[in-house]
């Protein structure tokens, strides 16, 4: 039985930047909103450079034409103002990405920069984007955190906010969050005695006047939330620096059950979802609150980390019947009509189990059989030829390429209307005038002929509306 896991970042997919060793990651994507106050814990060294030289330098040139020089890889600094890391010294070198999407940070000769470097200062410093690095006159905010900072000595913050999640809103992309009162804290210095303490009515903790090094923060969650690794973070933080560890409570909302057909027989492969019961109009992929392939041999499907809400489950709702689900569009229990199907209700830490999910009849294939021809009346062999549901012009249900007389055979559905599209992309893109077909009977004899430019079924209907 596979488990969908659903969660509040559903739709942002992160690569993570190597801070520190920016030459072993692939691609970068910045997730990182740290504060002054953060960013200046958690980094080795902080200070104002000029860059004097480089071991390497690339020239980018822009689409005007003009061209600038940049120090990468290796950069040498001029050190004028130090807050950390890096006291009594004259230069210091930094290492950065020399692009690729590696996440290097690219300076220019004889510019200031604000510098927030990680590594070990008397051996190899490092920084890249994904750090509060800046252009010195981009950085007045940090300067004027980073110049009234405590005395030395003064020691260190931990703090940080349990957060609940709330329903979706009927965009499904907005969401309510709020802080989850009285969840025990416990602040542990390594090889030190833990902390404990609980969160406020906001979520909030927060413990102030601790000694720099390493710390473990973890929270408790009651029963009814989900228990992850996620509930311990690890941070190192240097004097007068903070450290804010967020922690999100996800209810342990389930729904799990079989999907059978008529008969009671398990349907494999079925693919189904969870939706917004308020949602109206067609629903689309960015509705589904979550997917489960049923690739279990008995049908079994389950839900996992579902905000709390009121549901519609349903099969093909975002899909369109293919041969792989020759189904049609069913809500739970097993209606094709909206309103007479079941909404499963979810607050904190609800289970919805052993729900039996019955499926109606097969669809009744059909077959849409045709010629594609070049404008010369040629037959046209090697021509993709797709078979799109005319309510969902994105979703495509059956493709064939054309064989050496130009012919295609394609297997629709009952009770479905469909266009049916032809194309190629080489030499160039070019298609057919794509061919309506009613929702019901064979088709033979279908005559497209390639005459226009392009081949996007999807570009073509959006142009057309």
């Amino acid at each position: 039985m596979t488990r969908t896991h659903i969660s509040l970042f559903s739709y942002v997919i992160a690569i993570v930047c190597f801070v520190g060793f920016p030459s072993t990651a692939q691609a970068c994507s910045c997730a990182s909103d740290d504060s002054v106050r953060d960013a200046f814990g958690g980094a080795s060294a902080v200070f104002v450079g000029e860059v004097v030289g480089s071991l390497e330098q690339k020239t980018l040139t822009d689409t005007a034409g003009q061209t600038t020089t940049y120090d990468v890889g290796e950069i040498y600094f001029s050190v004028q103002e130090v807050f950390s890391g890096v006291e009594g010294r004259k230069k210091v070198t930094i290492h950065s990405g020399t692009g690729g999407g590696d996440c290097g940070y690219w300076f220019q000769r004889n510019t200031r920069y604000l510098i927030y470097a990680y590594g070990e200062p008397n051996k190899r410093l490092s920084t890249n984007i994904c750090t509060r690095t800046r252009p010195l006159d981009e950085a007045t905010d940090d300067l004027t955190v980073l110049r009234q900072l405590p005395v030395k000595g003064s020691g260190v913050i931990i703090a940080g906010r349990v957060t609940e999640a709330g329903p979706r809103g009927i965009d499904n992309m907005s969401q309510q969050t709020w802080g989850l009162a009285n969840i025990p804290v416990t602040i542990t210095r390594k090889q030190g005695k833990p902390i404990r303490l609980k969160t406020d009515g906001d979520g909030r903790y927060e413990v102030t006047g601790l000694r720099p090094g390493e710390y473990t923060v973890a929270v408790v969650l009651p029963p009814q939330y989900l228990q992850t690794d996620f509930l311990v973070k690890t941070v190192k933080v240097h004097d007068r620096g903070s450290a804010h560890n967020s922690f999100y409570a996800m209810p342990d909302n389930r729904v799990s059950g079989q999907i059978v057909d008529l008969e009671g027989k398990p349907v494999p492969k079925a693919k189904l979802v969870l939706v917004n019961s308020k949602r109206v109009g067609p629903l689309t992929i960015f509705d589904e609150m979550g997917t489960e392939y049923g690739d279990d041999p008995n049908g079994k499907f389950e839900f996992t980390e579902i905000p709390p809400g009121e549901y519609l489950l349903g099969y093909n709702l975002t899909d369109s019947p293919d041969q792989e689900q020759p189904y049609p569009q069913t809500y739970y229990p097993g209606v094709q009509d909206r309103t007479q199907a079941t909404v499963i209700k979810l607050g904190v830490g609800d289970q919805r189990k052993d729900l039996v999910f019955r499926l109606p009849a097969k669809l009744r294939e059909r077959t849409i059989e045709g010629t594609v021809l070049w404008p010369n009346g040629e037959a046209a062999g090697g021509i993709e030829v797709y078979l799109v549901d005319s309510t969902r012009p994105d979703r495509g249900v059956a493709r064939a390429s054309t064989d050496d007389a130009g012919h295609f055979s394609l297997v629709g559905y009952e009770g479905l209307s469909y266009w049916v599209w032809a194309g190629i992309d080489v030499p160039k893109p070019v298609h057919a005038e794509p061919h309506w077909i009613k929702d019901e009977g064979d088709v033979a004899g279908l005559r497209l002929v390639v005459t226009a430019e392009g081949n996007s079924f999807w570009t073509y209907f959006e142009e057309k509306k």
